[in-house]
């Protein structure tokens, strides 16, 4: 069973969607994949996206669909294309490849081949029958009838859809039948093909599969493959996906060969199913994917992609009029070209001159094009497109696309208004920007939808309302801007896109660079047809300078911030140069490879590690010269000169000791897992790395953090621990440590005797939905979520005690209270209240775990399922109890022997969002507020508290900073004033565990390189890689910081552990790897290897209190937890 954590927390959102992912490890090194709903978008969607990254599988899934090449169109399709405008218009002459095939014909007959393919360990469902998967292909014959389907119109089967987005041209039937694998699915994960292979093998026997290829081309037109089991989500094997074969050889009889596979995961009674296979038949023509990479891999919030619904968009709707321009849908009497520059302006059609008017100063008179409905009722009729440009240089140049969209035929597209009621999309003028420009060899488009961004892509939608906020749409209904009642994607009667307004007819959004001077305007909308009016005028064209000013829009900056700049004239980033920026720091030059520009607004990701940048530090952002595009004056292209920019370091940055590598920390996964800092009875701060089939403890230096004196490796059984969920310090040398193995299928709780090295007991906690743990000597409590009948909902707490001959005896009780945070000693329940959807903290009870041990192992029951009844309710019981009535939840808390340090949530109040911050509070012993401080509104969510002796509270919250990939796992400690609770320092690192004090009341944090996980980016100029073999775990001890504020002596907490420079020394046994690291290490060397951490016991006592508010109150849609 999966163990579920708070994995992040969203501001504005009060809380993330719950995802449960059960991973299965697949055995050739797919991703570790679980089940997926039907339905799955093409589109890896937000709530997908954050359990891919939980479970590990994100890089994996993004690289195999990166390996469909579903980002652009075949070869084939544009050297057909390229012939039709050689014979249109005669443009240029490209090197048609000599090994393009299109398999389908797009234009003719086209005969397809379905396989339903079940396995001996999995099998379709009732209703998922043969009869369904040809309902949603279409007819087996031409003139005859498909079974009848679920799916609606336009939707209603692959056949008619493409019927009429042909216009008529484009003839498809296609057969199905029924195949029994030889062996289990998981057999063919790593080669699918293979399966393709076989069946068809076994189909020759009985059937001429050469009636499957229409058109004569030697390849089968297109095998649709459906086959039985669970759809293992976006970009795996077992999800729906289109792909050429890389090996077509593995099926060929003489006459056909195997060619282009797609793969259908959903159910086909299933609505969705048939627009699945339409979307992937567009790319069985030929036709790339329109959405952004940047929506798949989190790289930015931003609207991206074509901009507006398209069937290679999120499978809805038509395919737009550039898709069929390529593809050989429109004849050229449909395709009105409007040329418009400063000679003059020119209307065309099938090469014939229709109209011609010449410039006068600069200015053209305008021309009028009326256009039909672009796909209506009529299946064999359009109104064509109409083509705007300075020059025509056919489809494969910078143009801009119109077509005349009603609520008809394919699109048939509804949208959702302001009060969420559903309309009819409107009559009016869709406009498309289009940069179609080649490669040199003609081979593919140098501009793609998928790595592109909006304004700098192969096709996007001119949107008037493209300065709003716009919805998503999801599966039913068109993107439109948010709040607002009237559809406005669209020109209508008496709306124009101009050289002047945003969106502009500018190529970029950037005068400078891409002015063309045109007007597009809607002069009739509504009826049957529609007038668009195109002219040009040179009054708004730029006067280009070879000047640049870059003034930066922030005071200061820290080791990991966007650096975010205004021009002072809009500029575009040059892609021939392809130069840096680079951060100067007291002499040190780091590359910065991440740099973004959007019109006058350039943004630079800096991501270093906290070591390279201090307070008092020297900085100077340079962009070297040629790194923008100023402006384009005829064919010359004007680029920027040098610009340096002094900055100022952020001065509340925690100044740094040391910092460097941990020696014997190699590892050879890119996402090794390490525990926090734990501060250990015996005076040693110890952190577990979990590898395989060992664990190893590390413990840190006393006199030198900056080495380890011991690195103890313990033995671990059967599948291997591949992740550290919690470690607890126990007594006498020993350690108590939950961890898992690799996709989750199992889940132990370990007692480690450090002396001895060897797991001394061991608990499978697979079945244990756990969510806090605390330790009475050796005896481990747990509070889990309780999901049994009687008593429904509240907590199982259970006490794990160690037997005399290694076994392991478990009491169970049950508490009513549902929301629970663990500190040292003590385990805090709320009690929380609600009224609407306003949630209301009423009180904290603080008990401790000596007496919780106790309750339990007098009363408990020996079955998890079913604890002893009664409520353990915490008030009678409690040390303390805090009176907290508040419209929050406790996130997360931490005590010492002078009192507690509380992070509440936001204030939970309505439906749709919350409010204000997150709120630090400071407690006594007693009970008694001391302080309160709000904490900053930065986009972090809260993950963990620790007071230092002195009192100092450390706060440390999750953070995202930039759009980069890899920079999931940042966190940032702020240092509080014991007293006040004024923010005193900050520290900025990657690690996903909480750090710890140490004696002096420095702070140390350990995880990974933030330089090396970026891929090089901040390494200083001329470093070489670090010799040392496998990535190591990063280190980072700041100055101390915890200090006392008089002379006179504060008393020790005696509750609190000898600190690491106190008590005994811990010796390094001999058995144990050598301690001292290397002279980078030992000096904090910048030559780092890539390091990740992952640890997420932190996270699971603030889970805890989430889960409960969404067990008492489900109404609160806004409450969700992430689970892993």
């Amino acid at each position: 069973m999966t163990t579920a954590s708070a994995h992040r927390f969203i501001r504005l959102c009060a809380l993330l969607i719950l995802i449960c992912a059960a991973a299965l490890l697949l055995p050739w090194g797919r991703p570790a994949l679980g089940a997926e709903t039907d339905g799955s978008l093409c589109m890896l969607t937000d709530e997908q996206r954050a359990a891919y990254e939980a479970d590990g599988t994100l890089d994996a899934r993004i690289a195999y669909q990166e390996s469909l090449r579903n980002d652009r169109p075949s070869e084939g399709l544009i050297s057909q294309a390229m012939e039709r405008e050689r014979a249109a218009q005669g443009i240029g002459a490209y090197a048609v490849p000599s090994n393009w095939s299109s398999g389908m014909a797009s234009v003719g007959a086209a005969h397809v081949l379905g396989l339903r393919i079940t396995f001996p360990d999995h099998q379709f469902e009732e209703n998922d029958t043969l009869d369904a998967f040809q309902s949603i292909i279409g007819p087996k014959t031409q003139n005859g009838a498909a079974p009848a389907g679920t799916s609606p119109f336009p939707y209603e089967s692959l056949s008619a859809y493409y019927y009429r987005a042909s216009y008529g041209k484009l003839s498809l039937t296609g057969e199905t039948f029924d195949y029994a694998a030889k062996y289990e699915r998981d057999y063919y994960t790593n080669n699918p093909e293979s399966l393709v292979a076989e069946a068809l093998a076994a189909l020759d026997e009985s059937e001429d599969l050469s009636r499957f290829d229409a058109n004569e081309d030697g390849k089968l037109d297109a095998v649709y493959v459906h086959f039985a089991g669970p759809d293992t989500g976006w970009g795996s094997v077992w999800w729906s996906n289109e792909s050429t074969a890389s090996d077509p050889t593995l099926y060929e009889d003489g006459s056909v060969r195997l060619w282009n596979m797609v793969l259908l995961a959903e159910n086909s009674s299933n609505s969705w199913a048939a627009r699945t296979i339409i979307h992937e038949t567009g790319h069985v023509l030929g036709l790339p994917d329109y959405y952004s990479a940047r929506s798949q891999t989190g790289q930015g919030s931003d609207r991206s992609g074509i901009l507006t619904f398209d069937m290679m968009m999120q499978n809805m709707g038509d395919h737009n009029g550039y898709s069929k321009w390529l593809v050989g849908w429109l004849p050229e009497e449909k395709i009105t070209r409007i040329v418009a520059n400063e000679d003059g302006i020119s209307v065309t059609r099938n090469g014939e001159v229709l109209e011609h008017h010449d410039a006068v100063d600069g200015d053209t008179p305008s021309v009028d094009a009326t256009l039909g409905a672009y796909a209506g009722d009529d299946a064999s009729e359009t109104g064509g497109i109409v083509v705007v440009s300075n020059q025509d240089m056919g489809m494969f140049s910078s143009l801009y696309l119109v077509e005349y969209d009603r609520y008809a035929g394919n699109q048939s597209v509804r949208y959702l208004d302001a009060a969420l009621t559903e309309h009819e999309l409107p009559s009016g003028f869709r406009v498309f920007r289009v940069r179609g420009e080649l490669t040199d060899d003609g081979s593919d488009y140098a501009n793609s939808n998928l790595y592109g961004t909006a304004h700098s892509q192969l096709i996007e939608l001119v949107d008037p309302d493209m300065d709003k906020a716009h919805t998503t749409g999801g599966i039913d209904y068109a993107p439109s801007a948010v709040g607002e009642d009237a559809y406005g994607c669209m020109l209508f009667e008496g709306s124009a896109i101009t050289p002047q307004g945003y969106p502009s007819t500018n190529f970029f959004e950037n005068a400078s660079i891409g002015f063309t001077g045109l007007t597009i305007a809607a002069k009739d909308t509504g009826g049957e047809t529609g007038t668009i009016s195109v002219s040009y005028s040179d009054d708004s064209k730029p006067e280009i300078s070879g000047e640049l000013a870059l003034t930066p829009t922030f005071e200061f900056f820290s080791n990991t911030s966007v650096l975010t700049l205004r021009a002072s004239t809009p500029i575009l980033k040059a892609t021939e140069e392809m130069q840096q920026a680079q951060l100067v720091i007291d002499g040190s030059t780091y590359m910065l490879p991440f740099t973004t520009v959007k019109g006058d607004t350039v943004s630079t990701e800096c991501l270093l590690d906290p070591e390279a940048l201090s307070p008092s530090s020297r900085c100077e952002l340079v962009y070297p010269a040629g790194m923008f595009v100023l402006g384009k004056t005829g064919d010359e292209t004007l680029l920027s000169p040098e610009v340096r920019i002094p900055l100022q370091a952020d001065s509340s940055m925690a100044k740094i000791a040391s910092a460097g590598l941990y020696a014997n920390t190699a590892y050879e996964s890119t996402t090794p897992s390490v525990s926090g800092v734990l501060s250990c009875p015996d005076g040693n701060l110890r952190f577990v790395q979990a590898g395989g089939d060992k664990l190893t403890v590390h413990t840190i230096d006393r006199n030198n953090p900056g080495y380890l004196s011991s690195s103890t490796s313990i033995p671990v059984s059967e599948g291997g621990m591949d992740e550290v969920v919690k470690t607890l310090p126990l007594e006498n040398n020993h350690m108590f440590v939950v961890a898992r193995s690799k996709g989750y299928p199992s889940t132990t709780g370990l007692w480690i005797d450090l002396e001895a090295k060897a797991v001394t007991s061991k608990i499978n906690l697979s079945g244990m939905d756990f969510w806090a743990f605390g330790a009475r000597g050796s005896e481990i409590v747990v509070a889990s979520r309780h999901y049994g009948d009687n008593p429904v909902g509240g907590t199982t707490l259970s006490l794990l005690s160690q037997n005399e001959d290694g076994s392991v005896s478990a009491k169970h009780a049950w508490t009513s209270s549902a929301e629970f945070i663990a500190t040292q000693n003590h385990l805090l329940f709320s009690q929380i209240s609600r009224e609407g959807y306003a949630v209301e903290t009423e009180s904290i009870a603080a008990f401790s775990f000596d007496d919780l041990a106790q309750c339990i192992a007098s009363v408990g029951t020996d079955s998890f399922e079913s604890p002893y009844p009664e409520d353990l309710r915490p008030e009678e019981y409690a040390d303390t109890v805090f009176y907290i009535n508040m419209q929050r939840v406790l996130l997360s808390a931490a005590e010492s022997s002078d009192g507690y340090a509380m992070v509440f949530s936001d204030i939970l109040q309505d439906e749709e969002s919350s409010s204000g911050s997150e709120l630090l509070v400071s407690f006594g012993n007693d009970a008694t507020k001391r302080a309160e401080v709000q904490l900053p509104l930065d986009n972090s969510s809260n993950s963990g508290v620790s007071i230092g002796r002195n009192g100092c509270v450390a706060v440390r919250s999750s953070i995202s900073i930039g759009t980069a990939q890899g920079t999931q796992g940042l966190a940032k400690t702020v240092f509080y004033d014991s007293e006040t609770l004024e923010a005193k320092q900050s520290l900025i690192a990657a690690t996903t565990a909480i750090g710890s004090w140490t004696s002096d009341g420095s702070w140390i944090d350990i995880g990974r390189s933030i330089t090396n996980t970026m891929n090089g980016a901040g390494s200083p100029l001329g470093d070489e890689s670090n010799p040392m073999e496998g990535p190591l775990i990063h280190y980072v001890l700041t100055e101390p910081i915890d200090t006392p504020k008089t002379d006179f002596e504060i008393p020790q907490d005696p509750s609190t552990p000898p600190s690491v420079d106190e008590g005994q020394s811990q010796g390094t046994d001999s058995d144990t790897s050598d301690a001292k690291p290397d002279e980078a290490a030992k000096h904090g060397s910048l030559e780092k290897q890539f390091a990740q951490t992952g640890d997420i016991g932190a996270s699971l006592a603030i889970s805890a209190v989430i889960a409960g508010v969404l067990a008492l109150h489900a109404a609160r849609t806004a409450l969700r937890t992430v689970r892993k």
